[in-house]
Formats: C-alpha cells, structure tokens, sequence
C-alpha cells in the first residue's frame, strides 16, 4: 500500500492514515478511543475510523489528525491534488474550529477511488463477489490455522484448546466465549441450517516478524508469505481433501488466526507495534498464484483475525470479527460505509458493526434480512394484501416480510421483529426494523433530509435502515445506531407517505408515493403485531407508444405518467410533394389497460404554435388500434396552465386505445406545430348522481309471438345498474318476482298459446328506472308422442318440453 500525501509528510503521516491498494472486505473500526503519547510527554485521545482498505484517525470532535515529521499528533488539512498534509498544529494544544478547520476532512473522493481501484483482483473487488466455496447449509468443514510471528513466541498466548472453545463450543464457555462460539453464531442466525465445525492447526511459528508481514500497511500482499509457509507446514500431515467436501478443487472453508492484536483498534500496543505495523482483520485471496495442497485442492479465499483482544494482555479473540470475516468468506459485502461518510445500517447488521451496540464483539449483532436471504437462510413472505399481521423475533424464527407495491423493480421494504435476546442481547431497544432495500444503488452513498438536492439526488444506501425517529443518525455518522431507530407501542407505531422517513420509492432519485402503511405497531415484544395498508388503486396511465403515424415524437409515454413538467412532445411533419400542395401533419396512438372502474380521460397539455393554421390537436379515443375512433376532446390553450381537460367514456374495455390528431392539413402548410403532454391517465370520474339507464333490448322480443314454452327472458341492462327488479306474469301488469343481480331470468315451463306480459326495472344506490312493458306470446300446443309435463325422464329429448330438470334418479319433465 503507497500513501497519498505530499512528499514532505509522506513518510510520517502513514501510521496514522493508510489508504491501501488492496481491495480486500475487511472489519470496521474500534468503536473505541485510545491514547497516545505526544513528544513533549503529554497524552491525546484518539479515534481510529474507518477498515483496512481505508482508514485515518481523528480526535474525540472528529477533526482529522496525521503525524507530522517530528513524530507530533497534530491536525490535517486538503492540500495540492486532494491530499491530506499536516498543519502545525498539535492535538490538545490549539483549536481547530479557530483555525478554520471543519471535521472529518479527508482525502478527495478521486483519491479515494484511484486507491480503492489500484491493484485488486477482480474477484475481490467487487463487493459480495461470492468465493468459489462450500454454500453455508448443512455441515460446514471449516479449517482454522493459528499462526505465530518469529517476534511473538515468547508472548503469552491463547492455546490451541482456547480456540478450538472460541469457534466450536455449543453453548460458549463462561470465559472464553460467554455468549457463545462462533458456532453457535452461526447456528442462530442460519436458523439451524449451518453448522460451522472447525478444526484447529497451530500455532504455526512464522520466519518473519509481525510488522514485516504488515508491511506498514496494516497488511498486504506481503501477508501471503505468512499464508503459505503456514499451509505448506499443514500440507504434511493434513490431507486436504478432507476439507473439499463438495469435491470442487477448493477448500470448502478457511480462517487464519494471527498472533497480533488487531490494526481495527488503532494506536500503539503494549508492545510499541503501531497500527500500520500490524495486522487488520479481513478477507481477501491468494493470488499469483494460488495456494494448492500435494492433493491439488486450492486455497484462494481466506479470512484472517487476532487470537487476542485489544492492545494488550493475552486474553483470547472474541467472536464478532471472526463472524464477521466469515461472512465475507461466504460472499456477504460490507454494509458499513466504506468511504468514511456515514455507518451504512450500523449495529443492525453483522456486516457492518461486528463489535455490536456494547463494543464488546460479544453480542454481533445477527445478518440483516438482505445478508440472510443471500445466505439461503430465508425467504421472505410477499405482503400484498391490507390487513393485519405479526411477526415472530428474527433471532429465532425465518419471519421476514417484503412489500412489492408501488416500487420498482430492484425496490423493496423489508420488516422484521428483532429484540434484545441472543446474540441480539445488547440491543437498546426491541421492535420492527424496517429496511429499504434498492439493488441498483450503491453501499456507500448516503442522504438524508437537508443534504442539497436530496432525495431526487438519487443518494441512499442500497441496504438502508428507515430510522423511527427520522434523524438519519447513521446516514450521518452520527452514531452506529439507538433505541430510537425501530418501531413499536409506546414508541414511534406508524411509517407512510407522509411520515419521516416514508415508504416513497427513490430508485434513481424517481420519488414515488407508494402510499404504504405500517401503522398501529405493537408494543416490543416475541410477537408484534402491525397493519398493513395500501392506497386505492391508481389511475390507468398509458402503458406503450402504440404507434406513431405521422409526426416526430421527443420523450415517451412514461413521461405522460406523472405531472412534473416532463414532456411527451409530439411536432407535426411534413407529407412532402410539391410545395404548394406540401401539408404538415400528426397522429400518434398510445396504448392503455384502464381498470373497469377508470372510465374518464384526463389529459394536461398544451400546443406550441409554429406557424402552421393549426388551433388544436384532437384526442380520440377506440377500442382497436384501427379504429372507428369517437372524439373526444381538443386541446387549443399554449401555455401549461396545470388544467386538465376530461371526457367521460362510460363502460371501459380492457384495452383502450388514444389517439392524438392535428386539426390542419391544408396545403401551403410548412411551419410545424408541436402538442406537449405532461400528465395523462384514465380515472373513477366523479361518481354519478343518476339512477341507472331503462332496461332495453329484451328477448324474446316485445310483440313476438310463436316463442318457445321452454324460452328464457334476458335484457340489455341499463347503464349504471347494479341490480335488476322482475315483473312477470300473465296480467297486464305483471306481478313483482324480485331482485336479481343478473340480466336474464329463467321462469320455468310456459303454458302454450298464451301471452306474457313482463317489464324490468333497473335499481342503483341513486334510485330505481321503472322499464317498459313488454309481452310476447307462446306457441300454440303441438301433438306430442313425448312424455308430458310432470312426467319422469332421464333427458330433455324423452319430454314434449325438452326440459328434464331435477335431482339424480327424481327428474321430472318441465
């Protein structure tokens, strides 16, 4: 790793601020604070933030601190090139708010980027690149090789036995590992699914020292020498064969466990190794080449971690990191923020705050739903339908919820219930955790309210927690998460459109009011209930450019969807032939699916006169792409008032096609006219105040006679019917049958010869339309060989009627 800074503090500024060219996944920062001795003999307080691939070191206010030459803390600043350089003034000795410094000033973003780029495999360069290894399901062969650097032999250290506790001890050990190994981590979290058993190797004794390895760089390529001296003493007396047990050439599962106290906590040792000089915990691979066994089994992928806590004493490793690192192993990204600007989802998720809400890597906290899903440990229950729900607590129990309406593709809220138990246990504060999740988005760009341009910047963290209290704390570094960031009674109970945060979509900085609710949250607890509720459906938008006729046509339909001031512009063009016969023209037809509800058409537009005689553009509307097409309205305004103008369709098929004319033609016309959408969409209308339309229509026809004593009657219904009242009979004025939600009606064997009278009449919440009087007349009674009615029959051709009707084996002629 090169550091980045001006050649005259190059050589002292790197024990405090490394910028690696690896790309290795790594671990966070300690959340803790150290201290360093200044030359003069006094103490400063010191923060390192940041990972391996990117790190620096500030004060207890947040102000950049380097080293200058004389081996001084002192404070940073941008110099030439977007480099940090020192200034003169030293930590503990002078004001930086006096001297014009702001916080948290790091190197330029290019900067940052080049070195993020430089000299990485593709494989590990992309975050969540999964390894070729073992799925985490099922039995896991994972093996741990302990190694030991030619400067630590004589340190106190934990044994071979100790680590075996640490990583495969069911249940933990009350010293070792309290709340459990790194086994039962797994298990918790998979749901049972994966059982992680290790094997212990070591320590092996290195030939070089920690800071050789380390390179002064908290670890490099230079590590893998350390990597493959110990593999190759394993390779004697291991078959590693054992440990490929999907037989696909590769170790299924490796860790290191190093000697060192880990680089993350930043500062200098007991022993005098400052954080450059030694190692941070992370995943990366062997490269240029590989490591492969005398049985050809290949070793690329590996994590590694301290096998002691802190900067001193020899007390054994705890269970955060290496879960963590494992993670990364298994193809998991960091989802802390990597650049430095934010803490990506905090202490709710294992891979961006393995130290967990207490710092203690005792309680790391379990994988967010998006980790677990990826891992195969879950799939989440789509929730489509309003109503009321409950979710079991997630550290026991796969219950996971996902919402689908109103997003995107690649959009999505997640919800979970996660409570302080299990590795969970230091959580401040039990309830829903609710997730908005965006796959084309980034893991390092933040926003929040007030950042300029937000939200339509598009910025937001493609794994996001939605803050309860709507202070976006972790969007600002402002800490790694708190009890006011989920929801429950007594507590923040409800999330929606109008709520901070919101439920809106904002892939792409597109913000869309979904109009999903989570509200009436229980109180935090192993069971939590919520409702689930959704907005009516919206208005039918266009759904395709169906074809354009004539005309040139600048934007799409999708930007008739919304009214935003984004223009679907169509000009008219010319036909062409001898200028004086030359016309402009337009036609363009779009493409829509109108709910059976959506009967109104509603078009904001304005034209832009070009010269030509045009006052108007037509809009029609058909039923085929071909027509006959029925006009509807004409838009002549030239200016965007924000009006609408409507026509009212009545009954809607499914499909509706819209087509847009211009009303000139004539000849000599060369200048061209343009019509310019911004909204456009089929509605409910406003609900009539009207009883429904007259029954018409009938059959058998008023005045027919000869009718079929078998014959059914039916009807057109009347427009805006919802129920239909049936008079029948052979009184003039039919007697009162009933209501019916149907337009025909069966009444049974007719007499022969014999006239009907019936009338219908047509019922809404407005009102009832009484109908016409109808009648027709049955034919007269024909001889007949056949059954008579009344008689039994197994089918209508044994009957004069041809109607059989009745139960099995009691049919009787109708």
């Amino acid at each position: 790793m090169k550091l980045l800074f001006s050649a005259v503090s190059r050589w002292s500024v790197c024990a405090l601020f490394v910028l690696t060219t690896q790309q290795a996944l790594a671990g966070p920062a300690s959340p803790f604070s150290f201290s360093e001795l200044q030359p003069d003999g006094s103490r400063v307080t010191l923060h390192i933030r940041g990972d391996e691939h990117f790190n620096w070191t500030e004060d207890t206010d947040g102000f950049t601190v380097v080293r200058d030459a004389g081996g001084r803390y002192v404070y940073a600043r941008l110099g030439a090139g977007g480099l940090l350089e020192p200034t003169s003034f030293a930590v503990g000795k002078a004001d930086p708010r006096a001297i014009g410094l702001t916080r948290r000033i790091l190197p330029a973003p290019a900067v940052r980027a080049q070195t993020r780029r430089s000299g990485a495999s593709p494989l590990v360069g992309e975050p969540g690149a999964a390894p070729e290894n073992i799925a985490p399901l099922g039995n896991v062969k994972n093996m741990v090789i302990m190694i030991r650097f030619s400067d630590h032999v004589s340190r106190p250290l934990p044994s071979n036995a100790d680590i075996d506790i640490l990583f495969n001890a069911v249940g933990g050990d009350a010293q070792l590992a309290p709340t459990g190994s790194v086994k039962d981590v797994y298990l918790e979290n998979s749901y049972g699914q994966m059982t992680l058993n290790s094997t212990i190797f070591g320590w092996i004794d290195l030939p070089n020292t920690e800071a050789y390895y380390a390179n002064g760089n908290s670890g490099d390529s230079t590590l893998w020498q350390a990597l493959r001296y110990a593999l190759d003493v394993v390779d004697q007396t291991v078959n590693f064969s054992d440990y490929d047990t999907d037989n696909d050439g590769s170790i299924d599962a490796i860790a290191f466990i190093h000697s060192g106290y880990g680089a993350e906590w930043g500062g200098t040792d007991q022993y005098g190794a400052t954080t450059a000089n030694r190692i941070w915990s992370h995943r990366w691979a062997i490269q240029n080449p590989p490591w492969t066994s005398d049985e050809g089994v290949e070793v690329f992928d590996y994590h590694i971690s301290p096998g002691v806590w802190g900067t001193s004493g020899s007390d054994v490793g705890r269970v955060g990191v290496i879960a963590h690192e494992t993670g990364h192993f298994f193809g998991l990204p960091d989802l802390y923020d990597t650049d430095g600007n934010g803490s990506g989802i905090g202490s709710y998720g294992m891979m961006a705050n393995s130290w967990g809400f207490d710092g203690s890597q005792l309680y790391p906290p379990h994988f967010s739903p998006w980790s677990k899903e990826i891992l195969g440990w879950l799939t989440p229950t789509i929730l489509s339908t309003p109503g009321s729900y409950s979710l079991q607590q997630a550290e026991f129990v796969a219950d996971v919820l996902r919402i689908d309406n109103g997003y995107p593709q690649d959009e999505y809220l997640l919800i979970e219930n996660r409570q302080p138990v299990g590795f969970d246990g230091s959580m401040p504060q039990g309830g829903l955790v609710i997730w908005h999740i965006d796959e084309q988005a980034g893991y390092n760009v933040q926003g929040y309210p007030g950042q300029p341009g937000w939200p339509g910047n598009g910025n937001h963290y493609r794994v996001a927690l939605l803050q309860a209290d709507g202070q976006y704390h972790l969007e600002k570094d402002a800490n790694r998460g708190d009890a006011g960031d989920v929801y429950h009674g007594g507590g923040v109970t409800e999330i929606g459109s109008t709520t901070t945060p919101n439920t809106d979509a904002y892939q792409n900085g597109n913000i869309v009011v979904t109009g999903n609710t989570i509200s009436l949250i229980s109180a935090a607890g192993a069971t939590m209930d919520f409702n689930f509720g959704q907005p009516p459906p919206g208005p039918s938008i266009a759904v395709a450019d169906h074809q354009t006729i004539y005309g040139s046509v600048s934007g799409t339909y999708a930007s008739t969807h919304t009214d935003n001031g984004v223009y679907q512009t169509i000009t008219e063009t010319q036909s062409g032939g001898r200028p004086s016969r030359r016309h402009d023209r337009l036609e363009h037809i779009w493409r829509f699916t109108p709910a059976g509800t959506d009967n109104r058409f509603n078009v904001g537009a304005y034209r832009t006169d070009g010269g030509d005689a045009d006052s108007g553009f037509i809009f029609d509307w058909a039923t085929s792409a071909s027509g006959p097409w029925t006009q509807m309205l004409t838009v002549t305004k030239t200016s965007d008032d924000n009006g609408y103008q409507s026509y009212t369709l009545g009954t809607v098929p499914s499909t509706v096609y819209v087509r847009v004319t211009d009303n000139n033609r004539a000849s000599g016309e060369r200048s061209a006219d343009s019509i310019r959408i911004d909204h456009m969409f089929f509605d409910e209308g406003v609900p009539s105040n009207d009883p429904p339309g007259p029954a018409s229509s009938p059959l058998p026809a008023n005045g027919a006679t000869n009718v079929s004593v078998t014959a059914d009657l039916s009807w057109t219904a009347g427009t805006d019917a919802t129920s239909h009242d049936v008079y029948f009979g052979t009184s003039m004025i039919p007697p009162f049958i009933g209501n019916q939600p149907g337009s025909s009606y069966d009444p049974g064997a007719l007499d022969a010869d014999t006239t009907y009278y019936w009338r219908v009449d047509e019922v809404n919440g407005n009102g009832t339309t009484t109908g016409s009087n109808w009648s027709f007349t049955t034919a007269a009674p024909q001889s007949c060989s056949l059954l008579p009615i009344g008689a039994s029959c197994t089918a209508d051709s044994e009957c004069c009627s041809n109607k059989c009707k009745g139960k099995s084996g009691r049919k009787t002629c109708k």
